[in-house]
């Protein structure tokens, strides 16, 4: 952000969230582009996606705790189980919104699903831009 700032740099491919705070603290940028399917909520609303411009890529991050495959399965599901009931609460969960992001807690089978489908996106758009070969 201090390259962009100081314009050592053009461009910054950037994540939602610390972008955000960074604008919220007065940063002097301007933001061409989200790769989200919709508008960003708070203060990303403004922004268009690049899908409204006419580029039509998708390029969702996902955050998340993650653990090893022999993780032991009796551990994972305490661990799994102990997030899903410490739920954000109303207030946390205005506040991930006020940072641009979506509060979700897929965990499970319905987060290696995300994860798998994400992949597949990702190496096709990879694919698509030269950057690996099929």
């Amino acid at each position: 952000m201090r390259a962009l700032e100081g314009r050592y740099v053009q461009v910054l491919c950037g994540d939602a969230a610390e972008l955000s705070k960074h604008l919220v603290q007065g940063a002097k940028v301007q933001l061409l582009a989200s790769l989200s399917q919709t508008r960003l909520a708070g203060c990303l609303s403004g922004v268009p996606t690049a899908a409204e411009q006419g580029v039509h890529i998708h390029w969702p991050i996902l955050r998340g705790v993650y653990a090893s495959s022999d993780f032991p399965a009796a551990e994972l599901s305490e661990v799994v189980r102990q997030m899903v009931a410490s739920h954000p609460t109303k207030d946390i969960e205005s506040r991930i919104r006020e940072r641009s992001m979506q509060p979700v807690l897929p965990a499970g089978a319905p987060l290696m699903n995300e994860v798998n489908a994400q992949l597949q996106r990702y190496r096709a758009q990879a694919e698509l831009f030269g950057l690996i070969k099929r």
